[in-house]
């Protein structure tokens, strides 16, 4: 399969091209950062970019190529359950157990909004499709 799309002319490459390619590559990543367990873990669009979530309290973003930490949002005060991107891969938002989600910006690491009101812990949280809401 590889091989094929490595042949494949490259004014055909789009998008599905990105995808086929990411999806034969069977190679391994470990990423090395998170002090104690991580939760949880997404894409970018584009497969270019990992967020990570964990039980130190921290969100994190990683080079998905290298592995590579590129930035750390650490305002959380308490394990970070859900961490996922927007559909442009220009924010973050993450959930915890502190019972607030945080919407981030991956270019800067600024938060840029912290969701308050839940009594309990967040499990999940995730954008809608164009970015302009968000679900807990």
């Amino acid at each position: 399969a590889k091989a094929i799309l490595q042949g494949t002319d490259p004014k055909f490459r789009n998008w599905e091209w990105n995808y086929l390619t990411r999806l034969s590559d069977l190679s391994e990543l470990s990423v090395k950062g998170h002090t104690e367990r991580v939760l949880t873990a997404s894409f970018n669009f584009d497969g270019s970019r990992i967020v990570t979530g964990g039980s130190d309290k921290l969100a994190k973003v990683w080079d998905a190529k290298t592995g590579d930490e590129l930035l750390s949002f650490k305002k959380h005060n308490g394990i970070v359950f859900s961490a996922s991107f927007d559909s442009e891969g220009t924010r973050i938002v993450t959930g915890s157990l502190d019972s607030t989600a945080k919407i981030w910006e991956v270019k800067t690491g600024v938060e840029l909004l912290t969701i308050k009101g839940h009594t309990r812990e967040i499990l999940t949280a995730s954008f809608n499709k164009d970015g302009s809401k968000v679900l807990t």
